[in-house]
């Protein structure tokens, strides 16, 4: 009876270990496809937030006053109009109505245009809100062929080439003062609308009609 009990331990214990081996085995191939799973979906998340950050910082390089003006095909001050249409692909954009008030660069006798503007109602590009209905600015545009809508001009350098109107003969530089301006600008109204402002920009108030004449000279000498 002995070796009976013996043989037949040692068969538990060899079940034992088989059943042990096996359970280990099993959990291996069904965790780590699961695993697999987490990594790549991890991966294209990752991947996806990079992608929209290179997006955003790609889309608002900073350009100088003096290219913007011999690159822009049209520099003009306008009066937005209605919405017209939204995008999100290739990037948010939005394109507005926009009639023309003073061609300040420009040969085309154009009286409307329309205006792509980088950010949606979804998306917004550095808090730059979208242009308002009614509202009136000097914009520095480029022609653009990727809207099938004739006479259509994206934003040359966004926030950089955008002016609005405050009334009163001053213009208020979406961002970026530039240095160009120091001469035409009104340092105490500048400098008391930036201790004012929420998003902490430092705001640069011009003088419209010596703006206008600042683009006519680097216009004529060029």
């Amino acid at each position: 009876m002995k070796p009976l009990r013996l043989a037949w331990r040692a068969f538990t214990m060899k079940s034992i270990l088989y059943f042990a081996a096996f359970s280990i085995l099993a959990a291996t191939f069904i965790f780590q496809p699961y695993q697999t799973h987490q990594a790549h979906h991890n991966s294209e998340v990752i991947a996806t937030e990079d992608i929209t950050k290179k997006a955003v910082e790609a889309e608002l390089l900073h350009i100088e006053f003096e290219d913007q003006i011999i690159d822009a095909d049209l520099i003009a001050k306008v009066k937005i109009g209605k919405l017209l249409d939204e995008f999100d692909e290739p990037s948010p954009k939005t394109l507005l109505e926009a009639s023309i008030l003073n061609v300040i660069k420009g040969n085309d006798p154009l009286t409307s245009i329309q205006v792509l503007q980088k950010g949606n109602s979804k998306w917004l590009f550095e808090n730059n809100d979208i242009l308002q209905e009614g509202s009136e600015h000097i914009l520095f545009l480029k022609h653009t062929d990727t809207v099938e809508q004739p006479l259509t001009f994206w934003i040359y350098g966004e926030e950089t080439g955008m002016y609005a109107d405050l009334g009163n003969g001053l213009l208020e530089k979406a961002a970026y003062p530039a240095p160009q301006l120091r001469s035409i600008e009104t340092v105490s109204l500048s400098q008391s609308l930036s201790s004012q402002s929420e998003t902490g920009r430092i705001i640069q108030i011009v003088y419209e009609d010596l703006f206008i004449d600042l683009i006519e000279t680097y216009l004529d000498n060029e």
